[in-house]
Formats: C-alpha cells, sequence, structure tokens
C-alpha cells in the first residue's frame, strides 16, 4: 500500500554492499522448530539495519489520512455494493505478546494492519502484517486465531512468515490468505533492496523505482499454521522490480474460485504502469499478461486493487475494491461490479468501499475484514468490520 516515492522517502539507509546477487528461493519451511539460516551474515546484517531504520520511521502525509472509520461513512448509494462497514466490537484484537525475534537482532512490533481473515472449523484466523513502526519497512506476519468461546488468541509460535530469502531483505508484509485444492495459500509483498545489476536489467522508465523494491512471494500450508516458502510468482521481467498485490477471485468463504476454468489473479500496481492479469490451473503455476481491468479516472487515480470476491462460486457478479487518489490529499476508496464471465468488462463504479488489504470474507453472515489503521497511538489494535446484512 505504497508508491516507489513513499518507500524511498522511507529508506534513508543506504545500503551499500551488493549481498544479494541473484535470487534463492528454494522451498523452506518456518514453523516449530526450524529458523533462519544464520550462517547468511550479509542478509542478518541487512535486516538489522532495516530495523533500526524502521523504528524511527514516519508516515508520509497520504498515510496518516487512511482511516476505516471514516471510508465506512463515505458510501455513495448503489444496490450492488458491499458496505456500508461498522465496527464489531467484540472482535478487537490487541497484541500483547512479545513475539520470539527467529534473527535476534532487537526486532519488535509496535503496529498492526493490513490483516488477512480465513474461517476454518468455526474459528477465524487472521495473518496480520507486524511492523516497528506503522507502515514501515522491516514487516513480519504473525497469526491470531479467533474463537466464541476463547476470545483471540495470538499464536505462540509467531511470526509465521519473516524475512529468510534474499528478495525479502527489507521485510515480508500484507498478505493475503486463500483455500484452494485442498490447501492454503499465502501470498505476502517481499519488500527487497534492488542491486545494481538489477536496475540495469530490470528498471521500467514510465514507472521507476528507488531503493525500495516489492514483489510477491508465495507460502503454502496445510494447516493454517505450518508454512512452506514456494518464492517469487510474477517475474521480474514483468514485475520490472515493483509489483502489487495478488488479488484473486474468491468467494465469501475464501476458496479461490475459477472464472472460465481458471483461477485468475489481477495485479494493479506497478508493473511499469501496466495492469496485469494472471491464470493457473492450480494456484501455483501462473501465467501472466499485461490487461487493462480496471479504469477508475471517473473517480481519480487508482492506487491500488485491495480484493476480489463473489458471494458464492456459484455468483453471477465479481465485485472489485480499491483504494484510490481525488487529487484530495486524502485517501479514497471505491468498488468495481463486474459479470464473472467477463472479468475484465466493468459495468459500473462507485465511491465507497474499505481498506481490507487482506481481503473481504463472509462471517456470520455478513461481510467482514480486519485493519489496524485507526488504532490508538502507539497501540498495536487490530478493529474488525462487517456490513449490517
Amino acid at each position: 500500500m505504497k508508491s516507489p516515492v513513499i518507500l524511498t522517502i522511507l529508506f534513508l539507509l543506504v545500503i551499500s554492499c551488493d549481498c544479494g546477487k541473484g535470487l534463492e528461493f528454494e522451498a523452506q519451511t518456518l514453523g516449530s522448530d526450524l529458523g533462519p539460516d544464520m550462517n547468511n551474515l550479509p542478509l542478518r546484517a541487512k535486516l538489522r539495519a532495516v530495523t533500526q531504520q524502521a523504528q524511527e520511521s514516519k508516515l508520509s502525509p497520504l498515510f496518516q489520512t487512511f482511516s476505516q472509520d471514516r471510508l465506512s461513512r463515505e458510501y455513495d448509494p448503489a444496490d450492488w455494493a458491499i458496505g456500508p462497514f461498522v465496527r464489531i466490537d467484540r472482535l478487537t484484537f490487541e497484541k500483547k505478546s512479545r513475539w520470539k525475534d527467529p534473527w535476534n537482532i532487537g526486532w519488535e512490533g509496535r503496529a498492526i494492519h493490513n490483516a488477512s481473515l480465513i474461517e476454518n472449523d468455526g474459528n477465524l484466523y487472521m495473518f496480520y502484517r507486524c511492523n516497528p513502526a506503522m507502515e514501515s519497512l522491516s514487516a513480519r506476519i504473525g497469526l491470531a486465531i479467533y474463537n466464541e468461546r476463547t476470545g483471540w488468541i495470538d499464536y505462540e509460535k509467531n511470526p509465521v512468515i519473516y524475512s529468510t530469502l534474499e528478495n525479502e531483505d527489507l521485510g515480508c508484509e500484507d498478505p493475503k490468505i486463500y483455500r484452494a485444492e485442498g490447501k492454503y495459500f499465502l501470498f505476502y509483498e517481499a519488500v527487497f533492496a534492488p542491486s545494481a545489476e538489477d536496475r540495469a536489467r530490470y528498471s521500467d522508465q514510465h514507472y521507476p523505482v528507488g531503493d525500495v523494491g516489492a514483489e510477491i512471494n508465495v507460502a503454502e500450508s496445510p494447516d493454517l499454521v505450518h508454512w512452506e516458502k514456494k518464492g517469487l510468482v510474477l517475474p521480474r521481467s514483468l514485475s520490472h522490480l515493483w509489483a502489487k498485490a495478488a488479488v484473486i477471485a474468491k468467494a465469501g468463504n475464501g476458496d479461490a474460485i475459477r472464472i472460465n476454468g481458471k483461477y485468475m489473479m489481477f495485479i494493479s500496481e506497478g508493473c511499469g504502469g501496466k495492469q496485469i492479469i494472471g491464470s493457473s490451473d492450480d494456484m501455483r503455476q501462473w501465467e501472466f499478461k499485461p490487461k487493462q481491468f480496471l479504469d477508475t479516472s471517473r473517480l481519480g487515480r487508482l492506487l491500488e486493487v485491495d480484493s476480489c470476491v463473489a458471494e458464492s462460486a456459484n455468483s453471477k457478479h465479481l465485485i472489485f475494491d480499491f483504494f484510490y487518489d481525488d487529487s484530495s490529499g486524502v485517501a479514497r476508496s471505491g468498488e468495481a461490479l463486474y459479470s464473472k464471465s467477463k472479468p475484465t468488462q466493468q459495468l459500473a463504479l462507485n465511491r465507497g468501499g474499505t481498506l481490507n488489504v487482506g481481503g473481504l470474507i463472509r462471517y456470520q453472515g455478513r461481510w467482514i475484514h480486519a485493519q489496524g489503521w485507526d488504532a490508538p497511538p502507539g497501540r498495536p489494535v487490530m478493529y474488525v468490520y462487517g456490513t449490517t446484512k
């Protein structure tokens, strides 16, 4: 949820060594007993430096306007739109546990936001971004589990996803969880410092990337707690060192759904300034091509698509939720309507949406999502928002 320019401003630390020549994307299991490769001293040193810098970072003016509470009140009437949303107070989560630091570099999570929810066996699983400061670098991904009897419990083995690969040297952030093919797929942003070689080979003059790059990684799990990293999803020849985010069409129950026989991924930010669509038979191998699928010019300049949902796999329509810039200096959100059979032909556009960066799901008869942008200053609090029906 940030532009290359904003990240460049945040990334004040100049990393002079070219520690990551070539990417190592071997599968790596994270969880119970396996920690990072502590012998990777260049990566460890870089992570320590970035963590120290992240603790002092400040929000840019646009991000200071992010508020789900405000957006919940800014809806134009449309009978097809999802919303407005209100807080569900009993589902508020506050991170009170202090995570073990796998790298032992002094990392501490002080801000949480951009969560993704899924329900399994009556429990809500919330994967959330945790940072030393709000929207800073050096993010890790944690898990909290909700049960009507116990309330929220922060997973004792957090973080579930953290930097271990060379293209994650600046953090792992903004999780998106999907159920498909009998497994769970967690797509997230791998944030990295591009090398001089990267710039020479992949940079795009129409969408320049500064000291910070972002691309899409994925991990798989059979049970939502044990994760195996599978690495890069979109090649750099298409991302041009910046791609956000892995929005896959899904049903209200969290299942990725097939459209015209294929799973579909919609990438709205980066990629040399082009929108990209991916298709897959199995959620693992993807084919991508540039394709315009959303035009928000009537409202303002598109910043990022957050989600693409349908009530069920049999629904006739899809709804995209996105946020945009209307030159007011205040973050705005909107929704777009599509026929599921024609997912690139926009039918309607509406002012009013959410900051559901991790997507919407149906829970106890209503659409919900989780977001921490309205937390009291200095407190790692996540609110859950739901529709009235």
